[in-house]
């Protein structure tokens, strides 16, 4: 049996020595939501090949001109970021967690003094047996400061997104608290039923 993927215009020279690698799957967790059911791949016995179209052209190291940018920001590491990527299995549920930990750290603005400090750590865990138990909880916490004389202020603003889901309808909730000089200046929050229609 012969399977033919129509794939976009695309192109890259494997160096000498290397090897390609393809993966199946019925599902990308957490990049892409889980399936209503559990779908198994199958292959059958005997020996796989694959076909990859190649190209006669001459290689081209770089064809284009060096991109042109802005001169980069001043700025001064407060605080440098930590950023952190886990997986996990709870050995008694059978869950699998990704989380992701994106600690960018404290940094200052040199010309203008703008001082901003951002975190945010997103969970999603799913079961590969059940995906009606998919969820995912999203905090994010984002702090701007100035010191000075006649300009000084200092803002914090903290988000929280859960979201989960039976199999037919995404849940979510949302809460937003911002703080201005500690003290609380907006209370908001959100809930939304979203029928599950693609996946």
């Amino acid at each position: 049996m012969q399977v033919r993927l129509t794939m976009d215009l695309i192109g890259y020279r494997l160096p000498k020595g290397h090897r390609l690698r393809v993966a199946l799957s019925s599902a990308s967790f957490p990049l892409v939501w889980s399936p209503k059911k559990r779908a198994d791949l199958t292959l059958k016995s005997g020996t796989p090949s694959l076909e990859l179209p190649l190209s006669k052209a001459p290689y081209i190291p770089m064809p284009f001109e060096p991109p042109e940018s802005a001169p980069p920001c001043r700025v001064d590491a407060i605080r440098t970021g930590h950023p952190k990527r886990t997986i996990s299995e709870d050995v008694g549920s059978g869950e699998v967690s990704v989380i992701i930990e994106d600690d960018m750290g404290d940094i200052k603005f040199l010309d203008h003094g703008l001082q901003v400090e951002q975190y945010a750590k997103e969970t999603y865990t799913s079961h590969p047996d059940d995906a009606t138990r998919t969820r995912a909880n999203i905090e994010w916490v984002y702090r701007a400061r100035r010191e000075g004389e006649k300009d000084s202020f200092a803002v914090t603003v903290v988000s929280r997104y859960h979201l989960h889901c039976d199999a037919s309808m995404f849940y979510l909730n949302a809460e937003q608290h911002a703080y201005e000089d500690d003290k609380l200046v907006s209370d908001k929050s959100w809930q939304r039923e979203i029928p599950r229609t693609a996946i």
